[in-house]
């Protein structure tokens, strides 16, 4: 390739760039004397490998091992956090995020959600890094490129799907969006609102495999234990409507099984304000949990399920 077409693809593929750096709040790098681009994807990713990727992010000519200059300004790319609002969707936040609300099965699949079940409003979600790869010359096959970047030919088939590729047949100027769904840093972004978003979404994953053991311990009729665990996880830190329903709803069944019918309902009208989708139409649901869905709707009194009263005779009663 000539000296005039390499530097026609280096500035194509910095201006591609632009957008995401500032979207993504990326850490911006200042080397040093010695550093090399291995020696920060070890730093900041604690991969050495994905040294690919940031020659990519900074349309970097160099070898893996080659050294850069001093006081280059190098973008260290990651991926980012959204934090879900009213009326949202999986579309409408691919279509944000990258462009298409095609996409939003992609998206979806990666936070671990079913496409079909919308985010709930307060959810922290990760976007993938978008890489914006350039086609250096024709003829560059996609499965080398799968292999580079994702260390797997198979993911050609992805990339092809992504970019709904018409041709398998690369062509030099070719841009190609390469998502980066696992692209972590170890140190956090040094921008606004980054840490803390990072930091909701990894509580809210916590908070997912808590909700799981209380599931767990509801199965194995360890009711006071759950009861336990949600109190701790409504009091905590960061939680989703849709999490909260979910405790208050696991909640609801402990109380059912220790007969607090009064009590499970009002777990379930809670659960209900905050997610008012939420399925309550399981049907290996007890009599007793059918009785507390019944008056979280309002279709009958609670009346006769508060509190059982004493068994003492009137005139026992001091």
């Amino acid at each position: 390739m000539s000296a005039r077409s390499i530097s026609c693809a280096v500035l194509f593929a910095s201006i591609a760039l632009a957008p995401m750096r500032a979207a993504h709040g990326d850490i911006v790098h200042t080397v040093r004397q010695g550093d090399t681009i291995a020696a920060l994807s070890q730093r900041y990713y604690g991969d050495a490998a994905r040294e690919v990727i940031v020659v990519a992010a900074n349309a970097l000519n160099v070898q893996a091992s080659a050294g850069i200059l001093p006081g280059t300004r190098v973008v260290i790319p990651s991926v980012s956090y959204y934090r879900v609002r009213e009326r949202d969707t999986w579309e409408r936040i691919a279509f944000r995020e990258f462009g298409s609300a095609q996409r939003g099965a992609y998206l979806a699949e990666v936070n671990q959600a079913d496409a079909r079940v919308q985010p709930s409003p307060g959810a922290v979600v990760r976007v993938p890094y978008l890489l914006r790869y350039v086609v250096p010359e024709d003829g560059e096959q996609l499965f080398e490129i799968a292999r580079r970047f994702y260390g797997d030919r198979a993911q050609a088939r992805f990339v092809s799907e992504f970019n709904r590729l018409a041709s398998m047949r690369l062509q030099r100027g070719q841009v190609l969006l390469l998502p980066m769904p696992e692209l972590i840093l170890r140190e956090e972004p040094v921008c606004e609102g980054g840490p803390s978003l990072a930091q909701t979404a990894r509580a809210q994953r916590e908070l997912e495999a808590r909700l799981t053991a209380m599931r767990s311990m509801l199965d194995h009729g360890q009711y006071v234990e759950a009861l336990a665990v949600g109190a701790r996880l409504l009091g905590g830190g960061e939680v989703s409507d849709t999490q909260r329903a979910r405790v208050q709803k696991q909640l609801a069944e402990a109380y059912c099984a220790l007969d607090r019918v009064d009590l499970a309902a009002e777990a379930l009208r809670d659960a209900l304000r905050v997610e008012p989708d939420l399925r309550l139409d399981d049907g290996r649901f007890s009599p007793r949990m059918m009785d507390a869905i019944a008056i979280a709707r309002g279709q009958y009194a609670a009346r006769a399920f508060s509190a059982a009263p004493s068994t003492a005779r009137p005139d026992e009663a001091h």
